[in-house]
């Protein structure tokens, strides 16, 4: 074998070892390229954190609100001898109501009319609050006679006994017609009971 085959043999086995590393070389780029780009190229779809689904926010608990303060109103005034009806209607027109009702003898009303109430007129209330009223019953009754059928007897209408001699009568000590004495010294009281001189009868007004 001559130097010029030797020589042809070296060149074609340089000439496929260059072609074989160009060919590891395209194979790596090509590679790179389409799995391992850091410019976004590769195959494989990009992490997109807008389609992360979001985690659901817990709703904020709602504010409490601030109770509200009742109403305050004032107590109209009930005038004297209104009736009970009226009266309720007069606190119904304030947003109040009528409470306890009393009754209670007057001189100076009308029976059924109003004598007074409570709580007194022009002080705050809360709205929906009672008012308690006293009504007249009337005048007040004039104390009976325990026994039936008695009347009422006035000193003026009794008449003057003939003499000023009186006599005592007391059922439970077992006295009757004792005579009364007058003058009031030692010696009339010792005998009985006395009248001092100078002082009324009984039948004089």
């Amino acid at each position: 074998m001559g130097k010029h085959s030797r020589v042809k043999k070296f060149r074609h086995r340089v000439g496929f070892f260059l072609f074989a590393s160009l060919c590891l070389v395209a194979g790596a780029f090509a590679v790179w390229y389409l799995i391992l780009a850091p410019d976004g190229s590769s195959k494989t779809e990009p992490f997109n954190k807008a389609d992360t689904p979001k985690v659901a926010q817990a709703p904020k608990p709602a504010k409490k609100e601030a109770a509200s303060k009742p109403a305050m109103v004032k107590v109209p005034e009930i005038p004297k001898g209104t009736t009970e009806a009226k009266a309720k209607a007069l606190l119904k027109s304030k947003d109040l109501k009528l409470g306890e009702v009393t009754k209670k003898s007057s001189d100076d009303v009308d029976k059924g009319g109003v004598i007074s109430q409570d709580p007194a007129p022009k002080k705050e209330v809360k709205e929906g609050s009672a008012v308690d009223i006293a009504v007249s019953s009337g005048p007040k009754e004039p104390a009976k006679n325990s026994e039936k059928g008695s009347k009422d007897i006035s000193v003026a209408n009794v008449p003057a006994p003939p003499s000023t001699a009186m006599t005592l009568t007391v059922p439970a000590m077992g006295k009757s017609g004792e005579p009364i004495g007058e003058g009031v010294d030692e010696g009339t009281l010792y005998n009985g009971p006395g009248h001092a001189p100078g002082t009324g009868y009984p039948w004089i007004a």
